[in-house]
């Protein structure tokens, strides 16, 4: 038996055995072992082409041969780094370091004025049971949650709250879990995430409730420039929604291209309901009224339109709606303070549950201002 001494149980520490060659696996020795090697003049062919390591030659213990990581990584231009820290070998990249979504300045829209970040105690009202995140028995320390109670507020609003993020493309993938907490009283509600970016549903999953596990959210966020998390509810109740341990994977740097150049707008399709067969139209300026005569909503799909003939002001954060199918069916039109208005578009259903049908929103001189896809 031989003492190896520093130097070469430094070594071993660095080498990797012939799972890089014919996938045996690896063995490393603590630093305290002693073991007898038999170095060997070993030839090393990679495409043809024969390389030799500087330095530590090759060796056999107990019928295995191990050869140098880097030498072997950098020959096959693999680049090798050590994270002491962690006593861990990097071959290749490094994965990118995760961001916390909740380490991004957010703006909260529409209902999310109770937007919670990490625990309800920051969101103002709730009807949680407990002040932290907890879904299920399990409790995050990172997440935004939001309220939403049996009746929109301000009413006829619909919208549920949104949590937006100017993300400028510089990011490749959400993930996260969605749920809900138990709530002090009593409820039904169920809730549905929906994950847009730049206008275009990215991901929705509905049926959320307290008492049901989370689910995953995983979202290709590449080149997205404005993320909006829609958190909504079906009003049967009270519901307190969480997305928890929410990620970002950052892209590549070089890969980040500038967004776009386009005219904004204040004006911007908040969202289309499918289903409810219903389109909400926002001005989002806190100072400006804008008169919408001869702007027009339309379906790409089936190309139908609607446009609005005569002066129709709509106020600084103010709300239309423009109803379909059974709501149009209803014939009911609201107007509460101007704040929010309702409007008929059509008996016929519109959207038809169609995912495909984009709502597009043109202003008078026929410029697409807003697209939701």
């Amino acid at each position: 038996m031989r003492n190896l001494g520093a130097g070469i149980r430094g070594f071993i520490l660095g080498v990797v055995c012939t799972l890089l060659l014919t996938g045996a696996a690896a063995a490393y020795a603590a630093n305290s072992s002693t073991i007898e090697v038999y170095f060997e003049n070993l030839r090393y062919m990679f495409d043809g082409v024969e390389k030799s390591p500087t330095g530590t030659k090759g060796f056999v213990y107990e019928g295995t041969t191990y050869v140098p990581l880097r030498f072997v990584s950098e020959a096959l231009g693999k680049e090798v780094t050590w994270e002491g820290e962690a006593k861990t070998i990097w071959v290749g990249k490094k994965p990118p370091q995760l961001i916390k979504l909740t380490d991004l300045p957010v703006r909260a829209e529409d209902e999310a004025g109770m937007l919670a970040i990490n625990n309800w105690s920051t969101g103002g009202h709730n009807t949680a049971a407990e002040a932290s995140f907890t879904i299920n028995g399990k409790t995050y320390s990172n997440g935004i949650g939001l309220y939403l109670h049996d009746m929109p507020y301000p009413p006829y609003i619909r919208t549920g709250g949104n949590a937006a993020y100017n993300l400028a493309g510089k990011y490749t993938r959400l993930t996260g879990l969605i749920g809900a907490g138990k709530s002090k009283f009593s409820g039904t509600a169920e809730g549905t995430l929906t994950i847009v970016g730049d206008g275009k549903e990215l991901l929705s999953i509905s049926g959320i409730s307290a008492s049901l596990s989370p689910k995953n959210v995983d979202v290709d966020l590449t080149g997205v420039q404005e993320l909006r998390i829609n958190f909504q509810s079906d009003r049967n109740g009270l519901v307190n929604m969480i997305l928890a341990d929410p990620k970002l994977t950052p892209a590549d740097p070089a890969s980040v291209k500038p967004a776009p150049a386009k005219t904004p707008s204040d004006i911007y399709i908040v969202t289309r309901n499918r289903k409810a067969e219903y389109v909400a139209i926002r001005n989002k300026s806190d100072k400006n009224t804008v008169d919408l005569k001869g702007w027009s909503v339309v379906s790409s799909d089936g190309k139908e339109t609607y446009t609005f003939k005569d002066s129709f002001t709509l106020g600084p954060d103010c709300y239309v709606f423009l109803t379909s199918g059974n709501e149009g069916k209803s014939g009911i039109t609201t107007d509460f303070e101007e704040y929010s208005r309702t409007l008929i578009w059509s008996t016929k259903a519109i959207w038809n549950d169609q995912s495909e049908d984009n709502a597009e929103l043109y202003d008078a001189s026929g410029t697409l201002v807003s697209e939701y896809k």
